[in-house]
């Protein structure tokens, strides 16, 4: 995915999440309350999970970070693309 392509997408996904927000505050409040206690029990779950599986969460996270690098000095032109 080109860079321009995945901002366009990030941004587009965003304003969608922000105004879904912004009509759940003005329409039902308790709603949003709810699901942001919902995202918070979703996000304490997982960070629990990782947090007992820290060696393979980490190596993962680590992975994860090299091919965001690797990926980025390819876009910048700093290192030849493999193929």
């Amino acid at each position: 995915m080109e860079l321009i392509t995945g901002l366009t997408l990030f941004l587009g996904l965003a304003g969608l999440a922000s105004s879904l927000a912004g009509a759940l505050f003005i329409v039902s409040p308790e709603t949003l309350s709810q699901l942001s206690q919902k995202v918070t029990r979703s996000i304490v779950t997982l960070d629990s999970f990782m947090l007992k599986h820290n060696a393979i969460a980490g190596i993962f996270m680590l992975m994860g970070g090299l091919v965001m690098i690797y990926s980025f000095t390819i876009l910048i032109g700093a290192a030849p693309a493999p193929f």
